[in-house]
């Protein structure tokens, strides 16, 4: 089964995302912020990665812009800052950087398997 990192400083939205992920057998590494995410995908690999918008430190769009400087690893690029920020504005931009598609949270676990078993058949397909 495939192996997704998970990059969010909210440990509860990393726990969740790893309890559906692994639940139907994916293998989940997970990352604070975007420098550790990158650490870990560039030691460990991955063929997906989830990442928050918004963080501190290193945020999405910068962790995305530095993976496709190296990668072509599908990214799913999530927020759940979308209604306070107009993240009808910011998705788009993430998509221009190179995200694979976008996801609003919360999400529940059809959205989330759903968005992944997309990227993930993108990327193969």
């Amino acid at each position: 089964m495939a192996r997704v990192l998970v990059i969010d400083d909210n440990t509860t939205v990393r726990a969740v995302s790893r309890a559906i992920l692994e639940s139907v057998g994916y293998e989940v590494l997970e990352a604070a912020d975007g420098t550790a995410g990158l650490d870990l995908l560039w030691e460990h690999g991955a063929d997906l990665v989830l990442c928050d918008l918004l963080m501190p430190g290193q945020e999405g769009l910068e962790t995305l812009r530095q993976l496709r400087l190296r990668s072509d690893v599908p990214v799913i690029i999530m927020s759940g800052q979308a209604e306070r920020l107009d993240g009808s504005a910011l998705f788009p931009i993430a998509r221009l950087f190179g995200a694979t598609n976008t996801l609003r949270k919360p999400f529940g676990p059809a959205e989330l398997l759903g968005a992944v078993h997309s990227a993930l058949e993108c990327r193969v397909g």
